[in-house]
């Protein structure tokens, strides 16, 4: 039950980022591929979701820190606040997961 908030988190954190880069069709389309998985069936994303690891939580964190930057750049001066945010929600993802580094992105001007 406790992994139940973190999946809809980064669910929901999926489908905006999804639309942020690829519009609406191509958010419906990713998070069908999202639900729909892989071949092998305990590396998807439903049945990670039921366990209690840190994949899903880390997704959630990251997709969230991703989400707040991106809308910070987005902005004619970009926002300290919302640059420390992204680093708290990727900081969270980081001690949820430590493999969850390699995909913080890194932007600079």
């Amino acid at each position: 039950m406790i992994m139940l908030p973190f999946a809809a988190l980064a669910v929901v954190m999926f489908v905006l980022v999804a639309r942020r880069l690829t519009g609406v069709h191509g958010a419906v389309l990713a998070t069908l591929l999202l639900m729909a998985g892989t071949y092998d069936l305990y590396a998807s994303f439903v049945p990670m979701a039921r366990q209690t690891l840190g994949e899903v939580p880390a997704l959630a964190f990251l997709l969230l820190g991703l989400l707040i930057w991106f809308r910070s750049l987005e902005r004619e001066a970009h926002a300290p606040l919302a640059w420390a945010l992204s680093g708290i929600a990727w900081g969270l993802a980081m001690i949820t997961k430590s493999q969850a580094l390699i995909l913080i992105p890194v932007y600079w001007e």
